[in-house]
């Protein structure tokens, strides 16, 4: 067979070019690996690198793989590294961290509801007559059809129990006694005989300031009830000025007593201490105005009251100077029972006057 000069050529190309290839790899190769020739890897499943020192990777939802941490290839010293035989360029790999998953909780099936709601039945409690609160829980019962697989499970139901509140409050309010004794520095006085003990007969009988009298009634007593009985019990007769159609009320205390001597007493009247005298007639927000008070306390000495605003109205054949007091619902609130005295005290206030009285008269008078 004939070679031509054309494909003689071709093999003498092909025997050049080969051997300069490798020769031109060679180059390159030693090029390269003596471009940097203080790095050192030594193979191994440690490394000397500091995590903390690497690199700032940029944050993803997948971090990049640093080749650091692979595995060294076990043939990289052999002649691509130089110096790997110095101890102190050894590159320790961190160690495997490993991830155990959590436990993973299990779904917990809702429980069945109860077939039958039932609340506790609770006697009532009946309310006492004293002022109290009582709470009462009627009963209540709730039945439910049982569940069965055809029909659909309702959600558990909590039973409410219903709370009614029954309220008793007793008739009238009863405040606690309050008794008074007598001031050492008051002067007891015999009664003026002037004054009497039943209707008045228009003598007027005079007690100094800074004294008292006790008054015996024993033969037709105070009684005391209860704040219920709203009756004017006890009238004290003031003496009429010389016009004879007023009284001047002096500052006057008046208690009721068990004691001879009216040490201790209960206060049922006090015309003087500027309080309103709500259980009398001669309250001072239902009398008219009198000039002499006009800059005076409204209970000043000496007051003037027309005496048709005062007991008996209108006017009987006695003087209708009573001022009517209601015991029962003194500001003292004294004890229910019968007192047999009658205590009258002039006090040392206003004008320093004797205190005139007529009569003491025990007797019921409707409001």
């Amino acid at each position: 067979m004939r070679i031509t000069n054309r494909e003689r050529r071709d093999w003498t190309l092909i025997i050049f070019i080969i051997p300069i290839g490798i020769i031109l790899m060679m180059i390159a190769g030693q090029i390269a690996v003596r471009i940097v020739p203080q790095w050192s890897v030594k193979a191994g499943m440690k490394s000397l690198l500091d995590p903390q020192t690497a690199p700032k990777q940029q944050v993803g939802l997948i971090q990049p793989v640093l080749p650091e941490i692979l595995t060294p290839i076990g043939w990289l010293d052999t002649f691509l590294t130089p110096n790997s035989n110095s101890g102190n360029q050894d590159i320790a790999f961190p160690p495997f961290v490993v991830f155990q998953p959590t436990a993973t909780p299990s779904p917990t099936a809702s429980p069945k509801p109860s077939p039958t709601i039932t609340a506790t039945p609770t006697t009532p409690v009946a309310p006492s007559p004293s002022p109290t609160t009582v709470t009462t829980v009627p009963s209540a019962t709730k039945t439910q059809k049982p569940p069965n697989d055809k029909t659909p499970k309702p959600p558990t139901a909590t039973p409410i129990t219903p709370t009614a509140t029954a309220t008793t409050t007793a008739t009238g309010t009863v405040s606690p006694p309050i008794a008074s004794t007598i001031d050492p520095s008051l002067t007891q006085l015999p009664p003026p005989v002037e004054i009497s003990t039943g209707t008045p007969d228009g003598t007027i009988g005079q007690i100094a300031p800074g004294s008292y009298v006790v008054i015996n009634v024993s033969g037709n007593p105070v009684v005391v009830k209860d704040p219920s009985e709203t009756n004017y019990d006890l009238v004290y007769y003031e003496g009429l000025d010389a016009s004879g159609s007023n009284i001047q009320l002096d500052n006057v205390s008046v208690g009721i007593s068990n004691a001879s001597d009216g040490s201790t007493y209960y206060e049922v009247f006090n015309w003087g201490d500027n309080k309103r005298d709500t259980n009398t007639n001669v309250d001072t927000n239902n009398l008219p105005a009198d000039a002499t008070c006009v800059n005076s306390p409204p209970e000043c000495d000496n007051r003037v009251i027309p005496t048709t605003d005062l007991y008996p109205s209108p006017p009987a054949p006695a003087p209708n100077t009573g001022i009517l007091i209601d015991v029962d619902n003194a500001p003292s609130a004294p004890p229910a029972g019968t007192y047999n005295y009658v205590v009258i005290i002039s006090p040392t206030t206003g004008a320093l006057d004797p205190a005139q009285v007529d009569s003491i008269q025990v007797t019921e008078v409707p409001p």
